[in-house]
C-alpha cells in the first residue's frame, strides 16, 4: 500500500494520494421485496476512476460474501442494488466495503463500515366489525415478505374450546396478511 506514503524524488518529495469515498450508506431497505441499496457519496481518485466495487459480507449467521459493480446516478453518487435472497434472507450485521480502483491501476479499499439489518417485531391485530357479526385478523411486519410463504390464524373461543378453527392466509398484499371470521362460525 502506497496510499500516504512519501517518496524521495530527484528534488523534494511527492505524496501518493489515493482514492477514497466521503460516505457509504444502506438505504430503501425493503423488508417486503428482501432488497437494500448501498449508496457511495464523494467518491474521488486522482488518477480517474477505472472500477468500483462494493463487497458485502455477512458476520451473523452463514457467512456468505458477494462482491457488486456498481451504477452511476445523475447526482454523480454511485450505488449498487443488493437481493438479501443471495444471502439466504438473514437478519444481522452485514459488513460493506468499497474497493477503488484508478486509472494507474491503483487498487484500494478505501472504505469499511457494518450495518445491522434487524429482525422486525410481528404486529397482529384483531378488530371486530360495528355489527359484531365479523372478526378481521391482520398480521404484518414477519420479517422478509418473500419469504413468508403464508399465515395460519388459531381462533379459540374461551367458553368452547373444541370449536376452534383455523384460517390460512397464502398471500399477503405487501407483506400484511388478512383474514376475516365470522363470529357465528365460532360460537
Amino acid at each position: 500500500n502506497y496510499f500516504g506514503d512519501e517518496f524521495e524524488a530527484v528534488k523534494g518529495t511527492f505524496q501518493v494520494s489515493g482514492p477514497k469515498v466521503k460516505q457509504v450508506k444502506l438505504t430503501n431497505l425493503n423488508l417486503t421485496k428482501g432488497t437494500f441499496r448501498i449508496v457511495l457519496k464523494g467518491v474521488e481518485a486522482k488518477a480517474g476512476i477505472k472500477k468500483i466495487d462494493v463487497i458485502v459480507k455477512t458476520l451473523s449467521g452463514t457467512k456468505i460474501r458477494k462482491v457488486y459493480g456498481v451504477k452511476k446516478a445523475k447526482s454523480g453518487n454511485y450505488y449498487t442494488d443488493v437481493d438479501m435472497k443471495q444471502f439466504k434472507y438473514q437478519y444481522g450485521t452485514y459488513e460493506i466495503a468499497v474497493q477503488i480502483e484508478d486509472k494507474n491501476g491503483m487498487k484500494e479499499v478505501v472504505e469499511r463500515k457494518n450495518e445491522v439489518i434487524e429482525e422486525p417485531t410481528p404486529v397482529i391485530k384483531a378488530k371486530v366489525n360495528k355489527k359484531v357479526t365479523k372478526l378481521t385478523l391482520t398480521a404484518a411486519n414477519l420479517g422478509i415478505a418473500v419469504n413468508v410463504r403464508g399465515v395460519r390464524f388459531k381462533v379459540v373461543p374461551l367458553k368452547k374450546k373444541s370449536a376452534a378453527k383455523t384460517y390460512s392466509v397464502a398471500n399477503g398484499k405487501k407483506g400484511v396478511y388478512t383474514a376475516t371470521v365470522s363470529l357465528e362460525d365460532i360460537g
